[in-house]
């Protein structure tokens, strides 16, 4: 569980727009990435420092595997596995593909700051594991791309962004 820092409170947050990056890779399989915005908590003003905001993002990303091509299904490999044991079952390392879509995901925080991410796969790379329905997995290195547009009343103050997601498995 992740403790929310000394000096910071949540803040709320309405969503704008929420998308899927979408991926064709190589083997014709689609993948979709999504991150959501779970939490938001702004710090306190700092006396000393009022010019200085600072706001921690809980992110979450979710991947799906779309559409798989039926001739990449296979047998369902029972059981779970840690990130390693996939990482060490990968078959097809760094894979060619092309982004179909990556559109950014739009929120508004209560003072006006608009917060937009989008998530970019940066590699892809194909196990040799099959979910319960014959679908491969997939091991996923991505990275959040984030930028925030401040109100006017806010434009020369300093932003700190801080709050990262980990890689995926799909």
């Amino acid at each position: 569980m992740k403790v929310i820092p000394d000096g910071y409170a949540f803040q709320d947050f309405e969503i704008e727009n929420e998308g899927w990056s979408i991926y064709r890779v190589e083997d014709e399989t689609i993948i979709k990435l999504r991150i959501f915005l779970s939490a938001v908590s702004k710090a306190r003003p700092d006396p000393n420092n009022p010019d200085n905001i600072g706001y921690e993002l809980s992110l979450s990303p979710v991947n799906t595997v779309a559409i798989p091509d039926p001739k990449n299904r296979g047998n369902p490999t029972p059981g779970s596995f840690t990130p390693r044991q996939l990482q060490e079952s990968i078959v097809k390392e760094d894979m060619t593909f092309t982004a179909i879509q990556e559109p950014w995901n739009v929120y508004r925080f209560k003072d006006g700051t608009r917060l937009s991410i989008r998530i970019q796969a940066v590699k892809i790379s194909k196990t040799d594991k099959y979910d319960a329905k014959g679908i491969p997995v997939y091991f996923i290195n991505h990275q959040p791309q984030i930028k925030t547009t401040l109100p006017p009343e806010l434009k020369k103050k300093q932003v700190r962004i801080t709050g990262q997601p980990p890689s995926s498995i799909i």
